[in-house]
């Protein structure tokens, strides 16, 4: 209980909502997540969650909400209320479904009629929050980039270099395209607002078998459109970096996607692609991108194994691919995200580790970066 006490002194200040920073959320968050995966101290972590969610209650990044879901759950304590604030963020009780922790209890929650009841009234206000003309340009965006990504490359440069700076103008008067704005990804968002020829399965009809594959993606409780562009152009983080960084204050783009855009630099390093000032690797790496070949650019063995653990990639095959294979530590890496208020290497690896032997589902977004 004293424990409790101190805690809730420590972080009694609210801030005001003209002074709202995302960096704080992250830094709260980040201790709920240190409360229960290294201490395992369910109750200040979801004193937390609530700090965090009180605080930051014009927009909460819906994964959050659901790992508190998963954690008040597991433990024992209540956890509905995490589950019906998260209706009024974007959240269904069918992002419950296929998390194994939940096999036994999602029939019951899906029949529950006050919950049902619940969530028709608070998705009148996620449904306010979105901005739907904003997110028809994105679809529409994302559908070009799909049909001209093979096209030749200096063709293909031309039109993602157009991309990126229709993108630059969109933030600048609607803000950053990510769940903020844009919403949870939803096959049939447009359908709730009777705009059904405004759905991306509408929109890619057209181009039937080239498109057939473009989907949206509802079970990683994020915006993944923009996100995919961005990630087609190496330089993005070069050239967009004063931008994400104030879409992270405004908490219009998570760190972690950050993360996963700076290490895209390096993705395509090794097949002269780049057309910026690529950052001295000296800086560090954040290990948040699936498709960066890490073992060519001088990672630890102990990143390697972390990545394999995390993904499901098997990298010790390119143990011998880099002779200079401590260039970059776990120390190096958890020092720039420090910076961005992201957890360390060794959290997210007890996450995980929670997350297979409990049958969570904690880790979201694209390629599972969140």
């Amino acid at each position: 209980m004293r424990n409790i006490i101190l805690i809730l002194l420590l972080i009694s200040i609210r801030i005001s909502s003209q002074t709202l920073d995302y960096n704080e959320y992250h830094q709260i968050i980040n201790n709920a997540e240190k409360a229960i995966f290294e201490r395992g101290d369910i109750d200040s972590c979801l004193i937390y969650y609530e700090k965090a969610f009180d605080t930051f209650n014009e927009f909460i990044f819906p994964h959050d909400i659901i790992n508190a879901v998963q954690l008040a759950f597991f433990y024992k304590k209540p956890n509905k209320k995490y589950l019906i604030n998260g209706f009024s963020y974007g959240i269904k009780i069918e992002h419950l479904k296929g998390i194994p922790l939940f096999e036994k209890e999602y029939i019951k929650l899906k029949n529950d009629k006050k919950l049902e009841e619940k969530y028709s009234e608070k998705r009148k206000t996620y449904l306010s929050k979105i901005n739907f003309k904003y997110l028809f340009l994105i679809y529409n965006l994302s559908i070009e980039d799909q049909l001209t990504k093979n096209k030749p490359k200096t063709e293909y440069d031309y039109i993602r270099l157009e991309q990126l700076n229709k993108i630059i103008n969109y933030t600048k008067i609607y803000g950053f395209p990510c769940v903020k704005h844009l919403g949870v990804g939803d096959a049939e968002i447009f359908r709730e607002i009777e705009q059904p020829e405004k759905d991306l399965k509408e929109l890619t009809k057209k181009y039937k078998q080239k498109l057939s594959y473009f989907s949206v993606d509802e079970n990683i409780l994020a915006s993944k459109f923009a996100i995919i562009i961005l990630l087609h152009n190496s330089c993005t983080y070069v050239k967009l970096e004063e931008i994400l960084l104030e879409a992270v204050k405004n908490g219009e783009i998570h760190p972690r996607e950050v993360g996963l855009i700076y290490d895209n630099i390096y993705r395509k390093i090794f097949i002269n692609q780049q057309k910026c000032d690529i950052p001295a690797l000296s800086n560090g790496l954040f290990v948040l991108n699936q498709f960066v070949k890490y073992y060519n650019l001088g990672v630890s063995f102990d990143l390697l194994n972390y990545k394999r653990f995390i993904n499901g990639f098997d990298l010790l095959k390119y143990e011998n691919t880099n002779s200079n294979t401590n260039t970059i530590s776990i120390e190096k890496v958890n020092d720039i995200r420090r910076k961005f208020n992201i957890a360390s290497i060794e959290l997210d690896l007890k996450k995980k580790t929670f997350e297979q032997k409990n049958g969570l589902k904690l880790f979201w977004g694209v390629w599972s970066c969140l």
